[in-house]
C-alpha cells in the first residue's frame, strides 16, 4: 500500500534525509533506523521498476527483505508498443515492428538488471498472480526461483450487500488518465459508438493524471455527449450509484478497480489483456471480459448489458459475491504466511 505525507499519519512515516536516494547519507540513516527499531523484516514494495537501496544494509543487520512486484513483469512490452500506436497509428506501427522490437530490446536488458538484483537482495518476491511466474523467472537467476511466491491484492472495504435499486444508467471508469498504459481513449471511442442508441444513459470518468486534457479533447472532437470528467474524487459514492463499470486497460499487474467495482456491484467490463483479467472476472458470470482491443465487440457487449436489466442485476450480485475473495481478511493470512515463514 502507498504511504503519502497527506493521507497518513506523520509519526509513522520516515524519509531519507536526501532526496538523491543512493547515497551514504541515506545508507547510514537506513542502517542506523533498522538497528534503532528493531525491524525484523522489511518489505520494498517498488520492484517493478525501482533497485532495492543499500541491499548489504540488510545482510550486515539481518533484516529480512521481501520485494513486491506490483505489475505484469513485462509490463514493458504493451507499454512500449502502445506508446507507438498512440504516437503514429496502428497501420504505422507495422512499418516500425523493428524500432519497437529494439526498444522492447533495451527495456528487457534494463529489467533484467534490476529483478535479478531485487531477487538476489531478497529472501521473497512477491508476486500479484502465479501465472505471472514463467515470465519473472526468464530474468533471474535460477537459485532464486525459488523465492517467488503469488499474494493478489486486497481490497479494504465490501459493503454487506450491493443494493440494486440504487443503481442508475450510468457508465463509469476509475483510474490514471494514462494513455500509454490505461487507454481510456479506446473507451471514449467505444462510448462514442453507443451514446446515439441510450440517451438516457451517461459516460462517467474519476481520476486524473499527465494525459488528462488529451481525453478532454478527444471526447470534444468525438463530440461526445451525457460525459463527465470528475477528477481526483473518492470513488464510492460513485461505484454505487453505476451500474457498470469499463476498463480498457493494455495492461494491469492486478486490476483492483475491478474487484472494487465489483464489491458495490457495479458490473465489470475489461479486455482480456492481460493474464490477471481472467482471475477476477469469470466472463458471463460476475462480469464481462472482451478479447483484446476488439472495439467492436467491447461496444456490442457493453449495449447488451446496458439494454438487458435481467442479465445486469444478475452479474451485479454475482459480481458483489465475486469480490469477497479478495477481502482483507481472505488476504492477509497470505501475508503472515510469507513473514511468518
Amino acid at each position: 500500500m502507498a504511504v503519502f505525507r497527506e493521507t497518513c499519519d506523520r509519526s509513522l512515516q520516515f524519509f531519507f534525509p536526501s532526496e538523491k536516494i543512493y547515497t551514504t547519507k541515506n545508507e547510514l540513516f537506513l542502517k542506523n533506523f533498522l538497528k534503532e527499531k528493531k525491524i525484523d523484516v522489511c518489505i520494498f514494495q517498488a520492484g517493478d521498476d525501482k533497485r532495492v537501496p543499500f541491499p548489504r544494509v540488510f545482510r550486515e543487520t539481518g533484516v529480512k527483505l521481501i520485494v513486491a512486484v506490483h505489475t505484469d513483469p513485462e509490463f514493458f512490452r504493451p507499454l512500449v508498443r502502445g506508446k507507438f500506436e498512440l504516437k503514429y497509428g496502428n497501420t504505422a506501427v507495422r512499418l516500425l515492428l523493428p524500432i519497437v522490437a529494439l526498444k522492447i530490446f533495451f527495456r528487457k536488458r534494463k529489467q533484467m538488471k534490476l529483478y535479478a538484483g531485487n531477487a538476489a537482495a531478497a529472501e521473497r518476491i512477491v508476486l500479484l498472480s502465479s501465472k505471472f511466474f514463467p515470465r519473472f523467472s526468464k530474468y533471474v537467476k535460477k537459485e532464486d526461483r525459488c523465492k517467488v511466491c503469488a499474494i493478489p491484492n486486497a481490497i479494504e472495504k465490501i459493503p454487506n450487500n450491493s443494493d440494486i435499486s440504487a443503481k442508475q444508467k450510468e457508465i463509469l471508469y476509475v483510474g490514471r488518465m494514462s494513455l500509454g498504459e490505461k487507454r481510456t481513449d479506446l473507451l471514449l471511442k467505444i462510448w462514442k459508438e453507443v451514446q446515439d442508441d441510450f440517451p438516457d444513459w451517461r459516460l462517467t470518468l474519476v481520476g486524473g493524471g499527465s494525459d488528462e486534457e488529451k481525453l478532454r479533447k478527444l471526447a470534444a472532437r468525438l463530440r461526445l455527449k451525457r460525459i463527465s470528467f470528475e477528477g481526483f474524487q473518492n470513488p464510492e459514492k460513485y461505484y454505487a450509484r453505476a451500474s457498470v463499470f469499463c476498463l480498457t486497460s493494455a495492461f494491469e499487474g492486478f486490476g483492483l478497480v475491478l474487484v472494487e467495482a465489483s464489491a458495490f456491484g457495479c458490473v465489470p467490463m475489461a479486455f482480456n489483456s492481460y493474464p490477471t483479467a481472467d482471475e477476477i472476472i469469470r466472463s458471463g458470470t460476475n462480469g464481462i471480459l472482451v478479447p483484446a482491443f476488439d472495439l467492436r465487440r467491447y461496444a456490442d457487449e457493453l449495449r447488451l448489458l446496458m439494454r438487458n436489466n435481467a442479465l445486469r442485476n444478475q452479474l451485479s450480485v454475482a459480481a458483489h459475491k465475486n469480490a469477497t475473495r479478495f477481502s482483507v481478511e481472505n488476504i492477509i493470512p497470505l501475508w503472515e504466511n510469507v513473514l511468518k515463514n
